[in-house]
């Protein structure tokens, strides 16, 4: 059985995202035997950032916040996928989700959700929910999620959701078909050259400018081993691919040299 968390981030419980995400979660077990537990992020104690900087540089056991967040994070470590579930506000996902995205920035710098499933569901009233559905997607990706397209429902009021059901299912159904192959993949998937060279950036600035200023970083990835392999985890790369690799870390350590 997989283990997914849908995380809601409506104030409400009884809105339009809510449904939406129980409706997914109704599909996905079409495809699959999965234990799905739905987070509402309204039910749970997160402060605003501050910008200390302390996680980037220090490490996460040092945010002065103590509140739930590692309660949350520690559901998605144990998850084999994550549903994120927002209503957009504003152009953006709601201001409790972005609090909690904020809260784990460090998860930027040291990504460690590979080998788990991700995909954002957005439910709006009129427009820019396409625009938060790209973002979430290059959240997902940055933190190490093999992430699935998403959905975006416009539904401006219940009554119009219950008009249009049937049709939001038949959309539902689709997504969480390919969620649920991610899901049950037997091997990771080769990474985008994008992913591929953003990783073998980083990774080589770290190994030839341990920064003080983000030691945090250097030990996590050296600890992870990936100063000395070719992507975050082992795949298959194709030549083209691996003259990429090398290109990136001679950039990566001209770039080094430049700031020494």
């Amino acid at each position: 059985m997989k283990k997914i968390t849908a995380i809601i981030g409506s104030p409400r419980k009884s809105g339009r995202t809510q449904k939406v995400a129980k409706m997914f979660g109704e599909n996905i077990n079409k495809f699959v035997n999965a234990d799905i537990e739905y987070v509402y992020l309204k039910d749970y104690n997160i402060n605003t950032c501050t910008g200390c900087e302390a996680c980037l540089k220090k490490g996460e056991e040092y945010c002065p916040l103590k509140d739930d967040i590692s309660i949350l994070f520690n559901k998605m470590k144990e998850a084999d996928g994550i549903i994120i579930a927002s209503p957009n506000y504003s152009l953006q996902v709601s201001s409790i989700t972005k609090i909690f995205f904020d809260r784990l920035a460090y998860v930027f710098h040291r990504p460690c959700f590979f080998h788990r499933a991700w995909i954002p569901i957005i439910v709006e009233g009129a427009y820019g929910g396409k625009s938060i559905l790209k973002y979430l997607n290059s959240l997902g990706s940055f933190w190490g999620f093999d992430v699935c397209k998403g959905a975006c429902f416009t539904l401006p009021v219940n009554e119009v959701m219950k008009r249009k059901t049937e049709k939001i299912n038949a959309e539902l159904n689709k997504r969480a078909r390919t969620f649920s192959k991610v899901l049950t993949a037997e091997k990771p998937p080769v990474p985008s050259f994008k992913r591929l060279f953003m990783f073998r950036l980083i990774r080589t600035f770290h190994k030839n400018n341990p920064s003080k200023e983000f030691v945090k970083d250097y030990q996590y990835y050296k600890k992870q081993g990936w100063f000395d392999s070719q992507y975050y985890y082992d795949t298959n790369l194709g030549i083209l691919k691996r003259i990429v690799g090398k290109i990136a870390d001679k950039f990566s350590l001209m770039q080094a040299k430049k700031n020494n």
